[in-house]
């Protein structure tokens, strides 16, 4: 009877009791709640994170080749739209200019220079292009050109994770007076 008891003793000391085996499964469950909640959050803002990046990258591309093409202008030739600029280089005029959006070939509101598209306009990864604006001042020497530009998030993208809009602003003189 003496071995008997002994035995019972031996497996009730190397056994987990109900109770021990349900805290530990709470605390895995907490911890693996925790992780996911954490790991969910990384990836929302790493879609975020990777939105801006297109946008400022299609704002920032606009803008360069706007500023230089409107920088090496010899003249302004039409400032008064307000979303559209006419200049003179040389013999050439180039229009820069905001396109609608084209729901008929699923493309964004976007930039263009004459026959140029300046910004991605694709439906599912390009950026659409909320707001446009050029204002001349032609009385100074040299003539000054503001461009106010907002870019966002492409209009078919409905993600809240994905939604992002940035502003741009720059000041161009034009050297060729």
């Amino acid at each position: 009877m003496t071995n008997l008891t002994y035995k019972t003793n031996q497996y009730r000391k190397n056994a987990f009791t109900l109770l021990e085996t349900l805290v530990a499964l709470s605390i895995i469950g907490i911890i693996a709640a925790f992780s996911i909640n954490f790991l969910a959050t990384v990836i929302k803002d790493g879609a975020k994170a990777t939105v801006i990046s297109e946008i400022k990258q299609n704002g920032n591309y606009a803008l360069d080749v706007m500023s230089y093409y409107i920088r090496n202008a010899s003249s302004v030739e039409d400032c008064s739209a307000g979303d559209s600029i006419t200049i003179k280089n040389g013999t050439d005029s180039i229009v820069f200019d905001l396109l609608p959006q084209d729901v008929v070939n699923n493309l964004n509101a976007r930039i263009a220079s004459n026959s140029t598209i300046l910004t991605n306009a694709e439906k599912n990864v390009g950026v659409d292009v909320a707001q446009l604006a050029f204002s001349c001042d032609l009385t100074r020497t040299p003539p000054l050109v503001s461009i106010t530009l907002q870019i966002k998030q492409s209009k078919w993208i409905t993600r809240p994770e994905s939604s992002a809009t940035v502003d741009f602003q720059t000041n161009i003189s034009l050297r060729s007076y």
